[in-house]
């Protein structure tokens, strides 16, 4: 994912299926079937799943203040985030960078964020595990903390007055 054509898909550039048909004409993979059997290979074994702890901390800060996920991702993320991940509904708001056309660290998204959930930047909490993601929130004045374990984010949360 590390190309220049990942960062135009999770703005929204390019889709999904031509991301994997440029990225694939490097290593000479040019039809359907080829980037299917590469997809195939790629992803298996790999099992994506939610990390229960944070679904049950996300759930419990639903109930008291407004949860938003905002995500850099392609333009099937929030079908995958429904159907495979049955996670819609965790969040009153879902912020994907290929549908608004920005991406993290990009301050417009953070700010873009800050208007869809109708709060200003000092009174959000960003959480994402990306060092670079955290200095670009607080560059624009929103709270933010490194996500490394469920357990010491809940400490960081109550440091900053959230009882979790």
């Amino acid at each position: 994912y590390d190309n220049e054509y990942w960062t135009r898909a999770q703005i929204g550039e390019i889709s999904d299926e031509e991301f994997w048909r440029l990225t694939l004409q490097q290593f000479d993979i040019f039809d359907d079937q080829g980037v299917d059997k590469f997809k195939a290979k790629l992803f298996k074994g790999e099992r994506a799943r939610l990390r229960v702890g944070m679904v049950n901390l996300v759930k419990q800060m639903k109930q008291h203040y407004i949860v938003a996920l905002l995500s850099n991702a392609d333009s099937l993320f929030r079908k995958l985030l429904k159907t495979k991940f049955h996670a819609d509904r965790l969040f009153h708001h879902v912020i994907i960078s290929a549908e608004v056309g920005i991406a993290k660290p990009d301050p417009k998204i953070f700010q873009m964020a800050c208007r869809i959930i109708g709060e200003k930047e000092a009174e959000c909490i960003f959480i994402d595990d990306s060092i670079t993601n955290i200095q670009s929130a607080k560059s624009i004045g929103i709270h933010s903390l490194q996500f490394t374990t469920t357990t010491s984010l809940k400490k960081d949360l109550r440091r900053l007055g959230i009882s979790v």
